[in-house]
């Protein structure tokens, strides 16, 4: 539809067509930005004009909400990804961190407390 079309439409029929969406995608900005202009030009509240377009959402409105979602996910996403690298390698490493303290420990008992081991453990 051209500006002119829309200008000509009656408040009713844009907030039918904005409702509906049978319009190819690049009309929808222009009936918005009429309704808008519309709006604006108006001192008073639209007192006049249905409001159901506010009340049901419409099929762009849903557009906006999945893509805002869908970028939300995938922040999501790359943080769960980045906690799970961090986390497998604290799986991996804690294990082998234990190890080595207790053989150092067991490594420094032996050689700065041999009669401290042979009292606990019976050490040959």
């Amino acid at each position: 539809m051209t500006p002119e079309e829309l200008s000509r439409a009656s408040d009713d029929e844009l907030y039918a067509l904005e409702q509906e969406r049978t319009l190819e995608p690049g009309s929808w900005a222009q009936i918005a930005s009429e309704l808008q202009r519309r709006k604006q030009s108006r001192r008073a509240a639209l007192a006049d004009v249905p409001r159901p377009a506010a009340e049901a959402p419409t099929l762009g409105d849903l557009e906006r909400i999945a893509n805002t979602m869908e970028v939300m996910l995938d922040a999501r996403l790359v943080s769960l990804d980045a906690r799970m690298r961090r986390l497998r390698w604290w799986v991996l490493a804690g294990p082998v961190i234990w190890v080595l303290v207790g053989a150092g420990t067991w490594l420094a008992l032996r050689e700065w407390a041999p009669a401290l081991l042979e009292r606990v453990g019976g050490l040959p």
